[in-house]
């Protein structure tokens, strides 16, 4: 595992070398050549397109590689249009964005709903990183379980099997 763990980390790390720096448009070829190479191997495109996804959010997280941004006029306008949204909804906090949104949901007709879409999504971005916080917490937690309970497994004394059995009586 630990080879096998060290060999995909040079392969992120020449990936990465690869794509900083590009533009939106030739970031998006190197995709391209990347899907492409993987469908003449005999993946599917949609394995191709999650494996491709799947090595640059391990150069973002492990590289702080920022993603090139489209700069078509649509995708320009879009971003503009989000970062007012953004501002315009700053003036308010967490609570009183919820507040609103379930006042918007109660009264049930297409526009309120969309509008608290909105508003749940500025929710859920603002507390993106905590959220994230909390799942590499939760998945370090887990990983410990599960290492321990190999160990215990793989012991076979008795004391072992005792907390095995334990731990499966307080899982239920």
């Amino acid at each position: 595992m630990a080879r096998g763990k060290d060999a995909l980390d040079v392969l992120d790390a020449n990936l990465h070398d690869i794509i900083k720096g590009l533009n939106y448009v030739e970031f998006m070829k190197v995709r391209e050549f990347h899907v492409a190479g993987a469908v003449d191997k005999l993946d599917s495109v949609d394995a191709a397109q999650k494996r491709w996804e799947r090595q640059i959010n391990r150069c973002v997280s492990g590289f702080n590689f920022v993603r090139p941004k489209s700069e078509s006029k649509d995708a320009v306008r879009k971003a503009e249009a989000k970062a007012k949204e953004v501002a315009k909804l700053a003036e308010f906090g967490d609570a009183e964005l919820i507040e609103r949104r379930q006042s918007l949901l109660s009264k049930g007709d297409d526009a309120s709903v969309r509008e608290a879409l909105k508003l749940g999504k500025e929710v859920k971005r603002r507390n993106a990183e905590s959220l994230d916080a909390e799942k590499a917490q939760t998945k370090a937690l887990v990983d410990k379980i599960v290492t321990r309970v190999k160990e215990l497994a793989k012991a076979g004394t008795d004391d072992a099997n005792d907390l095995l059995f334990q731990v499966a009586q307080l899982l239920g």
